[in-house]
């Protein structure tokens, strides 16, 4: 009777366990966590996402996962590279489900508006299934990809499915060729981004508190969303939630959108949680950058363009710290001229960052956050206001004269005199 009921326990157990294991993909899709919970039971973070199902294996081995660390110097140009063509289908305007999921804002598009997307890198129309936002709980963080490892505020994703080759954006997610991701980089203005101010103003996204909770928007112009540029950057990447598949095509826009500081702080006040449960903030919804390991990082912003009408060619009246005098960058050289100059220079070109930065003397890339542009051999890196130039600098003042002709700059030095000056911040 003993053996009997120990085969009998024995059968039992074989039996719960195929029974979890038939079912564990179901408990596994909504299995898994940005954040470490702040009570109950564990939910996997982006380091186990790997590890605790083996149908999201990819996330941890995969060899193309996303995002990524873009870094401009390691980017190449390519002139096959059309600009994006958005197609509404003759319909300016939209409408959408905004939900809040626990883990995203997410705004699904109803099915009467369809929005289409084609051309860059993509060889088949996509239609648009989500838009979804990651955001961080300071300024300072909130982005899935990074620009030479630099995070911004937040980031906006169009998820679109290839709708020439599958029925539905579940069967394009785990397909070759699938799945296309227009990615938008968000920061902080005064003067917020249109379609970003109907979903963030204060009347609609206090209604999607709490997870689960849906509000529906109409009206909305999905052009208005798009950054007024034609330039990105594409790389073949993955998912960036489990299970990680690694069937998609990423463009990440060359401009920015803005929202102000109290939308930021409007999303930070969403809860990833029920309102029956304790409060914990949806910021900081992201995974962290993956390796790139081999993927090509192409664009089609070509660096060698020389262009005309430079936004940055305007006067502007030269500021000088450390000196008495203002005086023009002529009667600088002219005065000091003779010193063998060496330390760093510092060259500060103002541009206005809304509009995008042309190709005049220098091959300037970006106006994101940091753009990096290159001359001589020495960086630039633009700010919100300002490109600014650093160098190490040993001659006398030629590569100086060359960049002060080139532009009308404003140039802030602090000069200690000497026999040879120290030029820095």
């Amino acid at each position: 009777m003993h053996i009997v009921w120990e085969i009998f326990l024995i059968f039992q157990a074989y039996f719960i366990w195929t029974s979890a294991q038939l079912i564990s993909p179901k408990i596994h899709d909504g299995w898994w966590a940005y954040k470490d919970a702040v009570q109950g039971s564990f939910v996997p973070v982006p380091s186990f996402w790997g590890l605790v199902n083996s149908a999201w294996n990819l996330c941890a081995m995969g060899k193309r996962q996303s995002p990524v660390n873009i870094e401009t110097s390691h980017m190449i140009f390519d002139p096959f590279l059309t600009p994006l063509r958005l197609n509404t289908g003759g319909r300016s305007k939209m409408g959408g489900t905004m939900y809040n999921t626990g883990r995203h804002v997410s705004l699904r598009p109803d099915k009467a508006h369809l929005v289409n997307i084609s051309g860059g890198p993509l060889g088949y129309s996509h239609r648009l299934e989500e838009i979804r936002l990651h955001f961080g709980s300071e300024d300072g963080q909130g982005s899935e990809h990074l620009l030479n490892g630099q995070s911004f505020p937040a980031e906006v994703q169009l998820i679109h499915y290839n709708q020439e080759l599958y029925a539905n954006y579940s069967e394009a997610a785990k397909s070759p060729n699938g799945v296309a991701i227009v990615s938008i980089f968000i920061k902080i203005s005064e003067s917020p981004n249109v379609f970003l101010n109907r979903m963030l103003n204060r009347d609609t996204i206090t209604r999607i508190t709490y997870k689960h909770d849906a509000f529906l928007l109409m009206g909305l112009n999905i052009a208005d969303l798009y950054p007024d540029t034609t330039r990105f950057i594409t790389y073949e990447g993955s998912m960036t939630i489990p299970p990680c598949f690694e069937t998609a095509t990423w463009i990440l826009m060359n401009k920015p959108v803005y929202v102000t500081q109290m939308q930021m702080h409007s999303l930070r006040l969403l809860s990833q949680n029920e309102p029956y449960k304790i409060f914990l903030s949806m910021s900081d919804n992201t995974r962290p950058a993956q390796p790139l390991l081999q993927r090509c990082i192409r664009t089609n912003i070509n660096f060698s363009k020389q262009g005309r009408a430079c936004p940055n060619n305007r006067a502007l009246r030269p500021q000088y710290r450390g000196v008495s005098e203002r005086m023009g960058l002529g009667s600088l050289f002219s005065q000091h001229g003779y010193l063998r100059l060496s330390g760093k220079i510092q060259v500060l070109v103002k541009t206005d960052c809304e509009k995008e930065v042309c190709h005049c003397n220098i091959n300037c890339t970006y106006c994101i956050l940091k753009p990096v542009c290159v001359f001589r051999n020495s960086i630039f890196t633009l700010s919100d206001q300002f490109i600014r130039y650093t160098t190490p600098f040993t001659k006398n003042g030629s590569l100086l004269q060359t960049v002060a002709s080139s532009y009308s700059v404003d140039v802030r030095l602090n000069i200690r005199m000497g026999k040879t000056s120290d030029l820095s911040d």
